[in-house]
């Protein structure tokens, strides 16, 4: 996540929940250039958020294949899309989703992650009351994760 302009990402529901959280969904075009979002995570989310461009999922059959893996529509379509449009980047949060990414051949990235390397890149002077604020909206985040982002981010874990 270098920020370049020609990098491309597909973004699941999560994510964009996550963000919008701690009002700063700018983030995801400010760190990963062209930010695509099927049609089902447009409808779960609600809208169409700035600095996200909504694309139709054209395989239906490998969507219903991923469905078969026990993952949402919107996480099935994310990855669906990854695959036709050959875009290596996903943003998803759960965790039988990251797993079945990552086995696609996928690179899969968090909320969390995505925290990490807006603190890197200077657009956040720090991410631990960041987390405590996704938590207090009821983001599920163990507390391994949680003191590990906070070790990724140059911040003192609990």
């Amino acid at each position: 996540m270098t920020g370049m302009p020609d990098l491309q990402s597909v973004v699941d529901t999560s994510v964009l929940i996550g963000l919008s959280h701690l009002g700063r969904l700018d983030l995801l075009p400010t760190l990963l250039g062209t930010v695509l979002a099927p049609s089902a995570v447009i409808r779960e989310f609600g809208s169409l958020p700035d600095g996200v461009q909504e694309r139709l999922v054209q395989d239906t059959a490998q969507v219903q294949e991923h469905r078969a893996q026990f993952l949402g529509v919107g996480e099935a379509e994310v990855i669906a899309l990854a695959h036709e449009l050959r875009v290596e980047l996903v943003l998803i949060d759960e965790r039988r989703a990251r797993r079945y990414a990552a086995a696609q051949g996928l690179t899969v990235v968090g909320t969390a992650g995505i925290l990490v390397q807006a603190k890197r890149a200077g657009l956040l002077a720090a991410v631990q009351p960041l987390l405590e604020t996704l938590r207090r909206r009821g983001f599920r985040l163990s507390d391994r994760l949680y003191n590990h982002v906070l070790t990724l981010a140059s911040e003192k874990p609990r």
